[in-house]
């Protein structure tokens, strides 16, 4: 599992309703434990496909549909 430290404002997680604490159990029915375990699951790919992400929040297991963007470009 991991735990949701940032979310960009127009992401897909953002728009899927994901903030910042929750605790992602699972991205398209396979468990994560790390950012690498994600990466496997949101590869290139996957880009304009919809998964289902599982997360906990206040205690609750929650689950929302994500659309797979292209990942923005970072400005160094």
């Amino acid at each position: 599992a991991l735990i949701v430290l940032s979310v960009e404002p127009d992401a897909p997680a953002a728009h899927a309703g994901v903030v910042i604490g929750d605790i992602l159990l699972g991205v398209d029915g396979k468990p994560v434990a790390d950012t690498d375990d994600v990466q496997a699951v949101l590869g290139p790919e996957f880009i304009g496909k919809t998964v289902a992400a599982q997360f906990l929040r206040g205690g609750e297991v929650r689950e929302v549909r994500v659309s797979i963007g292209e990942k923005p470009g970072r400005n160094a």
